[in-house]
């Protein structure tokens, strides 16, 4: 976990990827960037920012060398890309055959919708909720409250799942309160502090009982 797999190549792209996947993400992406040597990559038509490629590989199919043709059409532009193999469809990674074409258009950084968030190594992953007996008092607060959340989305998702009408509505209620949550938590976080100033003054300056003066007489 604290190692970093070295790139294999000067190409940008491949430390780009090395920069935001995890180490076995990472892995699969490299045998990508080897691959990509076993292809040959020629233009099949071009119409205005519009390029096809064909590109061959070849393969051994047992003791014999084979080759499979692939198209890929690229978008100069918006740098859009996209390959018969499917790959990125399918396993969420750059096939060589995307590769291939990048090297030929000279692309140095691929469009972050390349990258998926689900492979990088600094999301914030589901399983650090998982309850474990020494976690601080805090934490388990805090996957409790996501527990019980995940309880209620679940029963309500189930209740609205029946009616497309509710499903709906309940798609738009979440969307508009997803919209105001970044306000919604900055407000929250600005009482909190507040209430944590408030006590850290009660608990620096404690107020005791007025002290008993003895009466005259």
């Amino acid at each position: 976990m604290n190692r970093t797999i070295q790139y294999g190549s000067n190409s940008l792209v491949e430390r780009q990827f090395q920069a935001k996947y995890t180490n076995a993400k990472f892995a699969e992406v490299q045998v990508e960037f080897r691959g990509k040597i076993n292809c040959a990559t020629t233009i099949k038509f071009e119409v205005g920012t519009i390029i096809s490629y064909n590109v061959c590989e070849d393969f051994i199919f047992g003791n014999q060398m084979k080759e499979a043709k692939f198209e890929v059409i690229f978008n100069r532009k918006s740098k859009d890309i996209s390959c018969q193999c499917l790959l990125f469809e399918f396993r969420g990674i750059m096939c060589r055959h995307f590769l291939s074409v990048l090297g030929i258009e000279r692309v140095k950084q691929v469009p972050s919708k390349y990258i998926l968030s689900r492979w990088s190594k600094n999301i914030k992953r589901r399983h650090s909720y998982i309850k474990a007996s020494y976690d601080k008092i805090e934490l388990k607060r805090m996957k409790e409250r996501y527990d019980n959340l995940c309880k209620h989305f679940y029963n309500v998702a189930e209740m609205v799942a029946n009616s497309e009408e509710a499903s709906n509505l309940l798609h738009i209620t979440l969307h508009n309160f997803t919209s105001n949550l970044p306000t919604i938590c900055s407000s929250l976080n600005k009482h909190s502090n507040d209430e944590d100033i408030a006590n850290n003054l009660s608990e620096e300056c404690p107020i005791h009982s007025p002290t008993r003066v003895a009466r005259k007489g």
